[in-house]
């Protein structure tokens, strides 16, 4: 049934306050300090965006239609769907993948226990690894951990009871301690959970 679907001098402090002072009633507006010679702006993670989407049918008399999309670079990432050569085992039949210059993201629906809701499954997922720390991204709250050198972040979906979002992500460079500790607050990693979209119907 299921489918992809440095503190200023007191002087100086003193001085800008002293102008800033001068400058009420006089109807002027004190002047934002210019970016410093050299600096530029940092650019987004995201300069090509691209939005990919794909869907899962989750429950059966109560079936519902899930959509979920990720916003991604085109120009340094792809987007497919795929229903072999996974990046980690899952029971889906296919899952979206996005690969990145060092990093390669699956995207996939995993179904509770019998009885599970999401509640309890967090507290399953504490049983089984440190550190289950709670998650947002674009307003959808979730858990985040490790699962070896696997970063995994799992989301509730609202108004559906059979099935919950599980996103793992997993380094390009190599299977290391070091090299998995980056990955949550890689730029693109990050970025791309930031477009993170998920309804149900």
């Amino acid at each position: 049934m299921k489918k992809w679907l440095i503190i200023a001098p007191i002087g100086a402090a003193a001085a800008a306050a002293a102008v800033l002072l001068s400058k009420k009633g006089k109807g002027g507006e004190p002047k934002q300090a210019k970016p410093a010679a050299g600096k530029k702006q940092a650019k987004p993670a995201i300069t090509k965006p691209k939005t990919g989407v794909y869907s899962f049918a989750s429950g059966y008399k109560d079936a519902k239609t899930v959509e979920v999309s990720l916003t991604y670079d085109e120009e340094k990432c792809t987007f497919g769907e795929v229903s072999e050569g996974f990046l980690v085992p899952t029971d889906d039949s296919h899952a979206a993948i996005i690969y990145g210059e060092d990093f390669a993201m699956q995207a996939e629906y995993a179904s509770y226990y019998a009885g599970d809701d999401f509640a309890a499954h967090i507290d399953e997922l504490k049983e089984r690894f440190s550190h289950v720390d709670p998650i947002t991204y674009n307003g959808n709250t979730g858990v985040h951990y490790f699962n070896g050198h696997n970063y995994c972040l799992a989301f509730p979906i609202e108004g559906v009871t059979a099935d919950y979002l599980l996103i793992t992500v997993v380094s390009m460079v190599d299977e290391s301690d070091d090299e998995a500790a980056k990955l949550p607050t890689n730029e693109m990693v990050v970025a791309i959970l930031n477009s993170l979209s998920v309804s149900a119907k």
